[in-house]
């Protein structure tokens, strides 16, 4: 009987699962869930897919692993939710024909691995009224500090005013004269919804609260050079900032690195890069970025990754921690100098770590880049050598360690780059390569490859099944 019982339990939950599954999957094909954008900068992004009687639900949303700021969010958006229900009970007592669908989604953005930008954004329709309700909600985190930050700590109030000038102008600038009105009348309070970018910070202005419905939610990007002392975050993590590049989730990614440039085969190596619209990460010497500015500086402004290798290659594990702390301070700030971005990471030579290499990459807030190939480059010196050993090596999340002080290195980069996008592989900076996906690089750790290469979207209805009463 127990046994008979088990069964019928099992076979009424597999076809409760597979019900599930393709009403989930029926309602993907009709409301293009399917399409949703999932190549975020930060943390990872997970969705409920719900069509019950009378709410067509569609969520997704990110998470971060950063108990704080997640237990914020999912907060915000359970509430949320939760009073879109009752709303629509309420209303269906009075007619009980109505219906809604609730949808939010986000973009995500990720500044020099330290700090992040996130805005969710979405509508809520109701059946008997033609015009949907906009949904905005936005939070800056800073990831070392894992909370969330007040829009006071990225503008300061005494400056409202000088802000709401430049926002003004845009403004202006984008639908003319014609809301002069509507324009004059904005306030501290329009600053409300504001999230870091990589142009600079972005003002969101909800459908419908200060400006016509018909014109929709209205967003604007104020530069940080533009903000001035009116922003203030640290400017070394903002200044200059270029664009990620865009991932696609189901194709493989890499990262390249040259060590000791700039040398002789780095601007062969950025023509090589340019041409084939690919990234890489340069690990550069202190005494050389000086020097060598125009071509760091080119580097840089390719969207390529510069960080440290120390300042004269000396073996960090022999020197005191003020003798290290000073090679990788002095080598960020030669690389600051001419980027405005502070790195994010630091190669130690030879790969030689200790605790006290540990204890300062910490404290200057640098993870420690390692390496998962080894052609031996700087030892064969032959690019068909150095061709074979990569292309018998590279696999998903490999990261490469290179020398671009020798010309062989950018000969045998003639044939290995365009075979590598051949076979789909994604060539991307470490810091992109690193905080993909779930993944999010911790200062003072060390980083051979990349971990957890996996698709981000995962549709269902049960990953948080608190949020759903199936009574509705």
């Amino acid at each position: 009987m127990n046994v008979s019982r088990s069964i019928c339990v099992a076979f009424i939950l597999i076809i409760s699962i597979c019900f599930n599954s393709f009403a989930t999957f029926v309602y993907a094909a009709q409301t293009g869930i399917d399409k949703i954008n999932i190549n975020q900068e930060f943390g990872y992004s997970e969705a409920i897919v719900e069509k019950s009687t009378g709410i067509t639900t569609s969520i997704t949303y990110p998470r971060t692993d950063l108990e704080n700021v997640d237990t914020s969010m999912l907060g915000w958006i359970k509430g949320l939710y939760e009073a879109s229900k009752k709303e629509l009970t309420f209303l269906r007592r009075i007619n009980p024909r109505i219906s809604m669908e609730f949808n939010l989604n986000y973009n995500s953005y990720l500044m020099g691995g330290r700090y992040a930008g996130i805005e969710i954004f979405g509508t809520k329709g109701i059946s008997t009224n033609k015009n949907e309700k906009s949904i905005i909600k936005t939070y800056n985190i800073s990831v070392d500090g894992k909370r969330i930050l007040s829009n006071d700590e990225i503008i300061s109030n005494k400056m409202y005013d000088d802000v709401l000038v430049l926002l003004k102008e845009r403004i202006i600038n984008s639908l003319g004269e014609g809301y002069s009105e509507q324009i004059e009348k904005l306030n501290g309070s329009s600053l409300d919804n504001i999230v870091l970018t990589h142009k600079g910070v972005k003002v969101i202005l909800e459908k419908g609260v200060y400006f016509p419905e018909s014109l929709g939610t209205l967003s604007y990007v104020i530069k940080y050079r533009d903000l001035g002392e009116a922003f203030r975050l640290p400017d070394k993590y903002f200044s200059g900032m270029s664009p990620t590049m865009p991932i696609d989730p189901n194709k493989p990614i890499i990262a390249l690195t040259f060590d000791d440039g700039p040398g002789k085969a780095t601007e062969q190596i950025l023509d090589i890069l340019e041409d084939n619209d690919a990234r890489a990460t340069f690990c550069v010497l202190g005494n050389r970025v000086a020097k060598n500015s125009d071509t760091v500086l080119r580097a840089f402004q390719n969207g390529n990754e510069i960080v440290g290798h120390s300042w004269d290659h000396k073996d960090l594990t022999k020197l005191n921690y003020a003798g290290i702390k000073k090679q990788l301070e002095d080598t960020n700030n030669a690389i600051f100098d001419i980027t405005g971005i502070m790195p994010a990471f630091h190669r130690p030579p030879y790969g030689a770590t200790n605790n006290n290499v540990k204890k300062a990459s910490e404290e200057l807030s640098l993870a420690m880049l390692y390496w998962s190939v080894d052609p031996y480059d700087w030892k064969t010196k032959d690019a068909q050598a150095i061709y074979d050993d990569i292309m018998g090596s590279v696999k998903n999340g490999s990261i490469i360690l290179c020398h671009d002080i020798h010309e062989s290195t950018g000969e045998a980069m003639e044939m290995i780059i365009p075979a590598l996008i051949e076979q789909g592989y994604q060539l991307v900076t470490v810091s992109e390569l690193l905080n993909y996906g779930e993944n999010i690089v911790e200062s003072g750790q060390l980083y051979r490859k990349a971990e957890n290469l996996s698709l981000t979207y995962f549709p269902a209805t049960t990953i948080y099944a608190e949020f759903i009463d199936e009574s509705h």
